[in-house]
């Protein structure tokens, strides 16, 4: 994913970032690679001092990062019947709780644990009385 690096300061800024010089200049931005571009914000660059020794607004490091495109496509969708402590794939709802509940006991909080019982065997009894 590709990312832009805006330049708030007024005056253009320049940093050596693995082994490239990269300068932008004061209000634009340059695009980067989302990762990369998260690197560069937070790289340290040494401060320009003035004769007074205070910090000159030219070596003041005012980036900031805007992912391009949607950041929503880049999340990965998950099964909603998948075990998240296995991974295995189960086929409904009802499954995977039982599956938690006899093979990842420890997971649940005693108060999750009682709910999950009741919910169990509310479906158990639900099941027969359809047969």
């Amino acid at each position: 994913m590709k990312a832009k690096v805006w330049n708030d300061n007024i005056y253009p800024y320049t940093e050596n970032f693995k082994g490239d010089v990269i300068t932008i200049e004061p209000n634009s931005f340059i695009e980067m690679d989302y990762d990369e571009a998260v690197m560069f914000r937070g790289t340290f660059s040494s401060i320009i001092r003035d004769a007074d020794g205070q910090p000159t607004q030219q070596s003041w490091k005012k980036i900031r990062v805007e992912p391009l495109g949607n950041p929503v496509d880049n999340v990965i969708k998950s099964d909603p019947n998948k075990c998240l402590a296995c991974g295995k794939v189960l086929g409904s709802q009802a499954e995977l709780a039982q599956h938690i509940f006899n093979e990842h006991p420890a997971m649940l909080d005693p108060e999750s644990r009682s709910e999950a019982v009741e919910n169990l065997t509310k479906m158990k009894t639900s099941q027969g009385k359809g047969r």
